[in-house]
């Protein structure tokens, strides 16, 4: 695994998705240099597995595959940060797919009151921008922004590399002055943005957003939160599980209802968000029932049990993930976020020192009701005029 610790926040202003082309050209220069080294013919499988993550604060590139490839994935990974060469035929070729790939989602309605959520809560700060662009904004990036993008963020003292391999120690460390050892570190570029605009007393509560083509309805409602360093981050996860577990039996009865629970914590700031969808004709008395929801919760109206049950759930992730695969991502993800040297080995006992009372209160200081920003969208059902009073104040905007 090859983090670098330069992410979509570095996107130029107006070319948001320029980390994203990029990562793919590297991605696929990566694959496509395996394949020449073990002499796959076109159609044959990869002999290495090549996965890419692009997020706000880093770019992940990951190969994983038998141990006899170890040493071609060696070379490819070491031309990350030394050798990789842009064609105008390769990156239109990518931009094209990318694009394409976007436009099928971005107007689908969760993600666009995702998107417009995350512009109200952080612009000017680049976590209002979406880490994957939009088709408005690939359009706008050229070969010589990804080029640039690549020299200004790809570099070794910028990065963080994780092996996992049966290789013995000695074995191991000649392995890694042979193929990263000409790594030289060069001047990196620092996080130095505009912080996010204070909301006015008077700003909009809710905005409105008509889609006439869309198929559903949905209704984002979204808080400032803890970032993933911050002692209240395990308790967090839990009540996004807690929330989840709760929204599931609400909406059971409710056909083409559904809802999920997102919380992120990210370098500098974190989110919490709950994602309602259904039908056009949306009923906006579920609005009224996820505040109620989260009071319940405030106010500690939760089993004990209930409480246990999801605890053991997560601690049951939490120690998959550091025995499998998922190790690699973890130890990047402590690095990035600088976690401490025994962030990972004290996973689980965070996650037993929180207590059920720990939920109320991440409920009471992080999303009090009054904080909420909510996005609708819908095909002109849902406008200002029709928002419950819990909604308001509201505005109507266009897409």
């Amino acid at each position: 695994d090859l983090a670098i610790a330069n992410g979509a926040v570095f996107d130029p202003p107006g070319k948001e998705g320029c980390a994203l082309l990029t990562g793919r050209y590297v991605s696929q220069a990566l694959r496509q240099s395996l394949r020449e080294a073990a002499e796959i013919p076109p159609d044959g499988p990869d002999p290495v597995q090549a996965n890419l993550a692009v997020e706000a604060d880093f770019i992940r590139f990951t190969l994983s595959g038998p141990a006899k490839e170890l040493l071609p994935a060696g070379l490819a990974m070491e031309a990350v940060l030394n050798r990789i060469e842009f064609d105008e035929a390769r990156f239109q070729a990518i931009k094209d797919q990318v694009f394409l790939e976007t436009a099928k989602v971005e107007d689908a309605p969760e993600a666009l009151a995702r998107r417009e959520w995350r512009r109200m809560q952080y612009e000017p700060f680049p976590y209002g921008n979406n880490p994957h662009g939009t088709t408005a904004t690939l359009t706008a990036i050229e070969l010589k922004d990804v080029i640039r993008f690549y020299r200004r963020c790809f570099m070794p003292n910028r990065s963080l590399l994780v092996m996992q391999s049966a290789l013995a120690e000695p074995e191991f460390k000649r392995f890694v002055i042979r193929h990263f050892g000409s790594w030289t570190k060069r001047e990196a570029p620092e996080y130095a943005f505009t912080q996010p605009k204070k909301r006015a007393p008077a700003d909009p509560r809710t905005r409105c957003i008509p889609v006439t083509s869309a198929p559903e309805s949905c209704l984002w409602f979204g808080w400032d939160c803890v970032r993933e360093k911050d002692d209240d981050f395990e308790a967090a996860q839990l009540l996004a599980e807690l929330l989840q577990s709760r929204l599931d039996k609400l909406l059971s009865g409710r056909p083409g209802y559904r809802a999920r629970v997102h919380s992120a914590g990210l370098m500098l700031g974190g989110s919490f968000g709950i994602s309602v969808c259904g039908p056009p004709q949306f009923d906006l008395a579920l609005s009224r029932q996820v505040q109620e929801l989260l009071e319940e919760i405030a106010r500690g109206r939760f089993s004990l049990a209930e409480f246990q049950d999801i605890q053991a759930r997560r601690l049951a992730l939490c120690r998959q993930h550091l025995a499998g695969d998922q190790l690699a991502a973890q130890i990047l993800r402590a690095e990035i976020y600088r976690l401490g040297a025994r962030y990972l080995k004290l996973s689980a006992r965070r996650i037993e020192g929180v207590i059920k009372e720990d939920l109320s209160y991440v409920v009471s200081q992080y999303l009090p009701w009054e904080k909420v920003r909510i996005v609708a969208v819908s095909p002109g059902t849902l406008g200002a005029d029709a928002m419950p009073e819990q909604l308001r104040p509201a505005v109507d905007m266009t897409p």
